[in-house]
């Protein structure tokens, strides 16, 4: 009976000592880590498929470079008359630590809803950066990777006639 008095009191106090405020603690510098390391200038690095498809009788791989890939510019030109995916090479985006954000470059077949700018906030446990043109409009993207120095997002961007397509921004920080 001593023994199970002891051990029940020992429990307890184990879930004591490691059950206080540290949890809320912590993630809230979790938090404050993530939020430091995307405020500041990001320069696209690539932009690839997030996804394999088949389109045309043309594999298309999870990973490809819109920018880089020879198949994908190929495609892009049969179907847009060029690759709008060049132009994007230095594109650069803007996180101010004060919740705004502005974008750079060829913004129309990356952001296309955002690419003027607006306040941005993280969401969704700190997993997902969601883009606010205005108070009307929320623009949603998943983050895959965030780092000190890299960030990968993933957009959907619609291409006329085949639909929504997943696409991986790769970030580097400037």
């Amino acid at each position: 009976m001593k023994q199970t008095r002891f051990f029940t009191m020992m429990l307890a106090c184990f879930f004591l000592v490691f059950s206080g405020c540290k949890k809320e603690e912590v993630k809230e510098d979790v938090r404050e880590t993530k939020l430091g390391w995307i405020a500041g200038t990001w320069k696209q690095k690539d932009i690839t498929l997030g996804a394999s498809a088949r389109v045309s009788g043309i594999n298309l791989v999870q990973g490809s470079s819109l920018v880089n890939d020879p198949t994908l510019n190929a495609v892009f030109t049969a179907l847009f008359g060029g690759n709008p995916y060049l132009g994007t090479r230095n594109n650069t985006y803007t996180f101010q630590a004060n919740g705004t954000y502005s974008m750079e470059g060829s913004m129309d077949w990356v952001f296309p809803k955002s690419k003027d700018g607006g306040t941005w906030k993280l969401e969704l446990y700190d997993t997902v950066i969601s883009l606010f043109p205005s108070a009307e409009v929320r623009d949603p993207h998943w983050i895959t990777k965030v780092r000190p120095d890299e960030m990968e997002l993933v957009l959907s961007v619609n291409f006329p006639g085949l639909g929504d397509v997943p696409l991986n921004l790769i970030l580097e920080k400037q």
